[in-house]
């Protein structure tokens, strides 16, 4: 079941694409299955909608064991390609002095 067809049966309203919301680029990795759980990715960070489905549904995130992506290939697999690994933050937002 593609994801377009699982968000219908959700109903979820499709009027819009992922395309659309995204502005052209529709999964924060290259693998389109990966989605990490808010907070453990800056890319996937972007994408609050796909991770509240997910969390909605009880769908476990990547690295979560029986997440969507391991069930074709093994983590390790997955992790290899540095485009489906998790970025976390490695800043925190400086404060400006007020004026």
């Amino acid at each position: 079941m593609g994801l377009a067809e699982f968000l219908r049966l959700k109903s979820v309203d499709t009027s819009k694409s992922l395309m659309d919301i995204y502005e052209g680029a529709p999964f924060p990795h290259c693998d389109q299955l990966v989605l990490h759980a808010p907070g453990k990715c800056e890319y996937c960070d972007h994408y609050p909608i796909l991770q509240t489905v997910r969390a909605n549904n009880g769908i476990p995130f990547s690295g979560e064991g029986g997440s969507p992506d391991e069930e074709r290939r093994p983590r390790e697999i997955i992790d290899r390609w540095a485009g489906n690994r998790a970025k976390p933050k490695t800043y925190t937002p400086r404060e400006f002095p007020r004026t």
